[in-house]
């Protein structure tokens, strides 16, 4: 026999894009909650994975985990003092324990600096006794770049890529691919890439955009995430390139100890929002940064909205490429 059975859980019956439920759709909670139990989930079943996992986001405890004859992989970790660590990874050789590993999740306007994620962290990690401190490690995990002294930061696109990563040129995987399925769909509380293209109004900055591969905006100032970004200019609005975005990072270009965290961890990021800081002073508080791919798709027939405004315009990627429709239909707008 040859079909694959679809299982679906309170779904209406025109149905979700992939056809069905996961697995993970059946955790409890909301939003991060939700897919940070997901996540746990997926290192506890997958040994491959795991050590996927480890090895990309923590190699210093790579060893460890190699050495280990046992792995506790906890989801919401309840401490005496009822704090709650959200993931915890233990690495044991029998009685001994080896190394472990503490994620802390946090939403989407988590700060730059980190500090109170800094906290939480140093706290949850006293909490393991008989264990050398070069042998504790903690993360970030987030939507975006955060830079907290001490501590790696992770995002959901790093996730994203690295499960991905594993269904490449490999045998089939059904539990990894729900999973991606799980991340990536529409109807779950991430909402990754919900839309195909993102037009933003940049009006007398989109030059700035163009020279630096860098776009600029407050923390505060929320966004869909999508496929592509394109850019509006003054006037009537016409869009010329399509972005990929390589890195949304959050971080304060003054702040000394930051910027050179930065730099250790990504150079390259460093350089373009050290340039573009340098030439725009202005910016002297935290900000999201758009770290855009260098390469674009032009957009030669320079499409516009009918009516410029200061709206996040998205549209549909076959709507935005039509070189016959000057002034595309929106698949919706957003204001700040």
């Amino acid at each position: 026999m040859n079909f694959k059975p679809s299982f679906k859980l309170y779904q209406a019956a025109s149905g979700d894009k992939h056809g069905g439920t996961t697995l993970f759709d059946l955790f409890s909670g909301k939003g991060e909650t939700k897919q940070t139990k997901s996540l746990a989930y997926a290192l506890k079943a997958n040994p491959d994975f795991l050590c996927e996992f480890v090895k990309r986001f923590f190699p210093e405890a790579f060893g460890s985990l190699r050495k280990s004859t046992y792995v506790a992989v906890i989801a919401e970790l309840i401490f005496s003092d009822s704090r709650r660590a959200d993931i915890v990874l233990e690495f044991w050789d029998k009685k001994h324990r080896l190394a472990v590993i503490v994620i802390e999740a946090k939403g989407v306007g988590v700060k730059a600096k980190g500090i109170a994620v800094v906290d939480q962290l140093d706290g949850y990690l006293e909490k393991f006794k008989g264990i050398s401190r070069k042998d504790l490690y903690g993360a970030i995990l987030t939507k975006h770049k955060v830079y907290a002294e001490k501590y790696s930061s992770i995002t959901w696109d790093d996730v994203v890529t690295l499960v991905s990563s594993q269904l490449v040129g490999k045998e089939k995987n059904y539990f990894l691919e729900e999973l991606l399925d799980y991340l990536t769909e529409v109807g779950n509380g991430m909402k990754y890439y919900e839309k195909e293209v993102l037009s933003i109004p940049a009006g007398a900055t989109i030059d700035e955009v163009e020279k630096h591969g860098v776009y600029v905006c407050p923390v505060a100032r929320k966004h869909t995430k999508a496929l592509f970004v394109t850019f509006r200019a003054s006037g009537g609005g016409k869009m010329k390139k399509l972005y990929k975005v390589d890195h949304e990072v959050i971080v304060d270009p003054t702040e000394h100890a930051d910027m050179e965290r930065l730099k250790v961890a990504f150079p390259e990021i460093h350089e373009k929002i050290s340039r573009y800081s340098e030439q725009n002073t202005a910016v002297k508080t935290e900000h999201m940064f758009f770290i855009l791919s260098d390469k674009t798709i032009p957009l030669d027939h320079e499409p516009c909205p009918k009516v410029n405004n200061s709206c996040k315009i998205y549209y549909s990627l076959q709507a935005i490429l039509d070189k016959n429709e000057k002034h595309p239909r929106p698949a919706s707008q957003e204001t700040d």
